[in-house]
C-alpha cells in the first residue's frame, strides 16, 4: 500500500460487508467529496447514489443500485482475484456512468431508440 501510495496512488475504503452505518458513505462517494466531483459532475453524484444503494440497501434508494449488486456479485464469483473483479467491473462502470450521465441530460429511453434510423431491406 505505501508504495503505491508514494507512486499516486489514492487509497481508499473497500469493504466486503453489506451491513453499513446510515450515515456513512461509500468510498466512490468519499473519493467524490474528496475532490469536489460530484459537486461539478451530476452524473458522478447520481453514479454514487446508485453505488451506495448497491451497497446498503436503503429504503428510498435507487433501484439500479439492486441491479448494480446482482452484476458485482455474479462478478465476484467469475473472478479469481480483485485485480480480476477490477479487470471485469470496469467496463460495467463505464457503462453505469454513461447511463447516468444520460439521465441526467434528461435521456430515458435506450440510446437506439433515440436517433431517426433509416431502414431499408434490399
Amino acid at each position: 500500500m505505501a508504495r503505491a501510495v508514494e507512486e499516486g496512488a489514492l487509497p481508499f475504503h473497500n469493504t466486503d460487508s453489506e451491513e453499513r452505518d446510515a450515515d456513512e458513505r461509500t468510498s466512490f462517494q468519499e473519493l467524490l467529496a474528496e475532490y469536489s466531483l460530484g459537486q461539478r459532475e451530476a452524473a458522478l453524484e447520481l453514479m454514487g447514489d446508485i453505488i451506495r444503494s448497491a451497497e446498503t440497501k436503503e429504503a428510498g434508494s435507487p433501484a439500479e443500485g439492486e441491479g448494480l449488486r446482482a452484476i458485482a456479485k455474479g462478478m465476484n464469483s467469475l473472478s479469481s482475484s480483485d485485480q480480476e473483479m477490477v479487470e471485469r467491473m470496469l467496463p460495467i462502470f463505464d457503462a453505469l456512468y454513461m447511463y447516468c450521465q444520460r439521465r441526467v441530460d434528461g435521456y430515458t429511453d435506450w440510446a437506439n431508440a433515440e436517433i431517426p434510423w433509416e431502414v431499408s431491406i434490399k
